[in-house]
């Protein structure tokens, strides 16, 4: 037999052993001639693989690989609102956000902050969102809100917590996207497990929505001081890459 075989017999053959299908020991590829006018084809049906006793075969077509999933984009400009954990984190926010090409048109965090509720002279995030879609000429293209750790620190019910979610849900332009960060608060594991079911559930209501998922970071070592709820240095790292990670998990993105 000779020794030059076609090409195409030769990438079928590499890729059946590359894939542990190979044709094994005494094995070698065949040209296939057309029956018209004896030239190679480059079809892959006409491939044959040939033992040394002779016998011939066609081997199983492979099937070309799917193309890949291009990666998620991130919106152009984004608004932020929260409570203390925002607040501490304003720097690593900001500058996880720029760097990675989005525009942060405001980042507003407040300590003691909560949806709804006033508490003494503490805007809650309702006032916030209003006073930023004031501020600005054209809307942010997604907004994330990290709020429910003092409202579940000053004993909303489950009840009061969605109402409060929805009703600042309902402040936001009815087609942003939204990212809300969950919650962690090590003390009050029972609460804190109601909560993030229902914020899970009022973002699915919304259908334009996903969860940054900090109730399973907070918990990390490093991440949250001895107060069982507010951020360390490398926490404050920690939670800025929950809210981007979150942003490209998001449908919108």
């Amino acid at each position: 037999m000779p020794r030059s075989v076609s090409i195409v017999a030769l990438a079928f053959t590499g890729a059946l052993l590359a894939t542990g299908c190979g044709a094994g020991p005494g094995v070698e590829a065949v040209e296939a001639t057309s029956e018209s006018d004896g030239s190679t084809a480059a079809a892959q049906d006409d491939i044959l693989l040939e033992s040394q006793d002779g016998t011939t075969w066609a081997p199983t077509p492979t099937t070309a690989p799917a193309e890949a999933a291009a990666p998620p984009e991130l919106p152009d400009t984004v608004a932020v609102v929260g409570d203390s954990l925002t607040e501490s984190a304003m720097e690593e926010i900001e500058t996880t956000l720029t760097q990675n090409g989005v525009e942060v048109l405001a980042l507003d965090g407040l300590t003691n902050r909560r949806m709804v509720r006033a508490s003494g002279d503490i805007v809650p995030g309702t006032a916030a969102v209003d006073a930023i879609l004031a501020s600005v000429a054209e809307p942010p293209e997604m907004w994330v809100i990290a709020l429910g750790t003092n409202d579940v620190g000053g004993a909303a019910t489950p009840d009061e917590f969605a109402a409060d979610m929805r009703e600042l849900l309902g402040r936001l332009p009815p087609d942003a996207p939204v990212v809300w960060v969950d919650v962690w608060i090590r003390d009050m594991p029972d609460e804190v497990i109601e909560a993030n079911a229902v914020i899970r559930e009022v973002i699915d209501e919304r259908g334009d929505g996903h969860v940054a998922d900090w109730y399973s970071r907070g918990g990390e070592g490093s991440a949250i001081t001895t107060d069982g709820v507010h951020l360390t240095d490398d926490g404050r790292w920690i939670f800025a890459r929950t809210i981007i990670d979150a942003m490209l998990a998001s449908p919108d993105a």
